[in-house]
């Protein structure tokens, strides 16, 4: 699978920093920083302000971004950074366009990083967070009963993570996952991890997981590794996105086939020429941009309640 040249002529220009491992910690870090690329401009939106939730003996800090003044549907959103990098500012734009698209009140959580604070740091501030979320609808204007996660890459495994531990530990009751090309699980050795892909690597994946998941034997873990989870009946209808030139590409679309197997209301949006992290450069490239509105629009009808059907493969790009 190749990248379509507006894609490749956006990463000449705008190179990364180099192979992860090589580089480390601190300057991948400093690489996701807001840039003007990345960040675009965003909407103008009802309300847009930062929280701080308390999570039993630790806080967290949030960003709430709100469309309009009436009661809405709630996506806590969750950043991608490989659980390293990122926070709620690199991902400031593709939160607001969320809810302005989407019709939703969008809370980002920024949760503990690797690899100061490992697996399952990360994936117990997403449930906690969405959990006192889930608890204070009354108090921020949002509808307790249309709650979706959302996250892209590390965000969508922790949506994924999200999605399973609300059915395993009583709720809260989710709507609808939104999982953008997702991390679902730690084998490098499908078919879409030996393909060119750039400008996430197979040797940066490895990476990510020796930050996130040091001890090999989190790796089986389901709220690690969700496609690694016995039973996927009952978790939330799920909308899956992949990218064609990415290394994540046949977990992702592997993971679509399970929850649909299992009886999971799934949609799978695949954009074949498009490539890891085609969020942040949806500004810049249309057929990006084109596949982040049919993501909003997704979750827009599934909240909304507007009918979808079961099942749907759309073919973009």
């Amino acid at each position: 699978m190749s990248a379509e040249p507006a894609v490749r002529a956006f990463y000449a220009a705008n190179p990364g920093a180099g192979p992860l491992a090589r580089i480390g910690v601190d300057a991948a870090r400093r690489g996701v920083e807001p840039s003007a690329w990345w960040r675009g401009t965003a909407p103008v939106l009802t309300e847009r302000r930062d929280l701080i939730l308390a999570l039993g003996g630790r806080t967290l800090h949030a960003r709430l971004y709100r469309p309009r003044r009436e009661v809405l549907p709630l996506v806590v959103f969750f950043h991608g950074g490989g659980w390293v990098m990122g926070d709620l500012d690199t991902h400031d734009v593709p939160c607001a366009r969320l809810a302005l698209e989407a019709d939703a009140v969008v809370v980002s959580v920024a949760y503990r990083l690797a690899p100061e604070h490992p697996y399952p740091a990360a994936f117990e501030d997403a449930y906690d967070a969405t959990t006192v979320l889930a608890r204070r609808a009354h108090a921020l204007g949002f509808d307790a009963t249309r709650i979706a996660v959302a996250g892209d890459s590390a965000g969508g495994n922790l949506a994924a993570a999200v999605a399973l531990a609300a059915r395993d530990r009583g709720g809260p009751v989710l709507a609808h996952q939104v999982l953008i090309y997702p991390v679902v699980d730690f084998d490098f050795d499908r078919p879409s991890y030996h393909e060119d892909a750039f400008p996430l690597t197979r040797d940066d994946m490895c990476w990510f997981a020796e930050q996130y998941v040091p001890n090999p034997a989190w790796r089986n873990e389901p709220y690690a590794a969700p496609l690694r989870a016995g039973d996927l009946r009952g978790v939330a209808p799920a909308t899956i996105v992949t990218a064609g030139v990415d290394p994540l590409r046949d977990e992702g679309l592997a993971y679509g086939r399970r929850l649909h197997t299992a009886g999971v209301a799934t949609s799978t949006l695949h954009f074949p020429t498009l490539t890891h992290s085609f969020v942040a450069y949806a500004g810049a490239v249309v057929s990006a941009g084109a596949a982040t509105s049919l993501i909003c629009a997704t979750l827009r009808r599934s909240l909304h309640r507007e009918r979808a059907s079961a099942i749907t493969t759309v073919r973009g790009g």
